[in-house]
């Protein structure tokens, strides 16, 4: 089904806010009030808008319109588009309702343009006692009330001493706090960048001698994690994010505080800590439980599958199932069913199933390269595993593996050699011509290889003919 921007937008509502934006509509006039009756029909098949039979433009415009004849598919598609620009609209204003704090400093900035510096004092510190409140302030609001504290010093006619003092304490606060917040978060990135383009870490830059507030000292953590990799930097940022400070917290720092720890458990699970699979598959499950993975950048598709791979490798399979099921719905759409195809094959092919594993991937027309990539080495290991294997039917799957392989460009690199190599040691496990001393050397020359340990385990039980 084609992709329309409305339908991918849409599901992302909760049901209140589904009840307000049709209120939206309906107060924007003729306009809106034109769009009610698309709007409903198209709400009806949340969460998932992937009925084509129902939801495709034609189909839509012969129910809404009966009494027409003549299609007119163009109109419920510039009704689409319509819809999406109001829910963009009242999507911002919804954000403005929550925080308003941007909208009330460009009025300030318009007042203090104009001179108008008794009404911009009275306003600027009112907008300041507001931010105060909020129990959770990040880096940029942080640095925000700050310049706020800047202009009331600069603007507020009064020559009270005391009063500035207690102003330009909070704004040194806000300052230290943010720039000391902002300083390990980027430090934590350029340590992955230098690690991925350079292939090590820079030397640790010297750190700034100063207390530490909650989002700080998290960031500080963070940084830290990256840089030394120490086990007690894991515990205490642990604590932070799950059980203390983290409703000081604001949700887009919570989500990168529960990246560096996910990404540190994955780094000790590579090092061969087997402990740690656990405690990522635990750290995935509370993202999702207090909805943290579902904020800043949301479950992406990379998270999806590492959740499907913890649960397999923990043997958590009815969880997982739920869990595939459960969550595709926040991936991008034109993600949605060939990865939920795929990690649905991958829990199938870890409870041994290699016949249904098999079936649910002939099933499904891979058109993405890299999905497809994926679902035929699932394949080339489901026919390997099964108790009476068609022999020749698996080296003519090698064979077109190969073909894929050289007539695809969008895969190369490592990925092509790793696929390539797996390919290799297949085939040679399969014809099992030659010994097993010749064919662990073999292994061991080719890298990167895909599914290294499922290869490990078929090596250790092979025996020439």
């Amino acid at each position: 089904m084609q992709v329309y921007h409305f339908y991918e937008l849409l599901p992302t509502l909760s049901r209140a806010e589904l009840r307000k934006f049709r209120a939206f509509l309906k107060k924007e006039g003729a306009p809106g009030e034109r769009l009610i009756p698309l709007f409903d029909y198209v709400k009806r098949y949340l969460p998932e808008l992937d009925n084509e039979k129902h939801l495709d433009p034609t189909a839509i415009f012969y129910k809404l319109y009966p009494g027409e004849k003549t299609d007119n598919r163009k109109l419920v598609l510039n009704q689409l588009s319509a819809l999406h620009t109001f829910l963009l609209d009242f999507l911002v204003r919804e954000k403005l309702n929550r925080s308003d704090s941007l909208l009330e400093y460009l009025r300030l900035e318009v007042l203090r343009e104009r001179g108008q510096y008794g009404t911009y004092d009275r306003k600027a510190r009112q907008l300041s006692k507001k931010l105060e409140q909020q129990s959770a302030s990040g880096i940029w609001e942080l640095l925000f009330r700050a310049r706020l504290y800047e202009d009331q010093l600069i603007y507020n006619r009064s020559d009270k001493l005391a009063e500035k003092a207690v102003v330009l304490e909070k704004l040194r606060s806000d300052l230290h706090e943010g720039f000391l917040a902002g300083y390990y978060k980027f430090a934590a990135g350029w340590v992955k960048i230098c690690q991925f383009v350079q292939g090590q870490k820079p030397s640790p830059g010297p750190e700034p001698e100063l207390e530490h507030g909650p989002l700080s000292t998290a960031y500080r953590l963070a940084y830290a994690l990256e840089q030394f990799g120490r086990v007690e930097d894991f515990q205490q940022l642990l604590g932070i994010v799950r059980y203390s400070e983290m409703r000081r917290i604001p949700a887009e720092d919570q989500y990168e505080l529960l990246t560096s720890l996910i990404n540190f458990a994955a780094a000790r699970i590579r090092a061969g800590e087997m402990a740690y699979l656990r405690e990522a598959f635990e750290l995935y499950r509370y993202g999702l439980k207090s909805k943290i993975l579902l904020r800043g950048r949301g479950l992406t598709p990379d998270k999806y599958s590492n959740m499907v791979s913890l649960g397999c490798s923990l043997a958590e399979f009815d969880w997982t199932l739920g869990f595939i099921t459960k969550y595709k719905r926040y991936l991008p759409a034109e993600e949605r069913e060939p990865l939920s195809v795929l990690s649905k094959a991958n829990v199938l092919m870890e409870q041994r199933d290699w016949p249904v594993c098999l079936q649910t991937l002939a099933d499904y027309q891979f058109s993405n390269p890299h999905y497809s990539l994926k679902a035929r080495l699932l394949e080339l290991r489901a026919g390997y595993e099964l108790p009476r294997r068609d022999e020749e039917e698996l080296l003519q799957g090698c064979r077109n593996f190969r073909r894929f392989l050289q007539s695809n460009r969008s895969v190369k690199g490592d990925n092509k050699k790793s696929a390539l190599h797996f390919m290799t040691i297949l085939r040679t496990l399969v014809r099992r011509k030659k010994s097993r001393e010749h064919l662990e050397a073999k292994f061991r020359e080719l890298r990167p290889v895909f599914h290294q340990k499922w290869l490990e385990n078929k090596l250790a039980s092979y025996t020439p003919r």
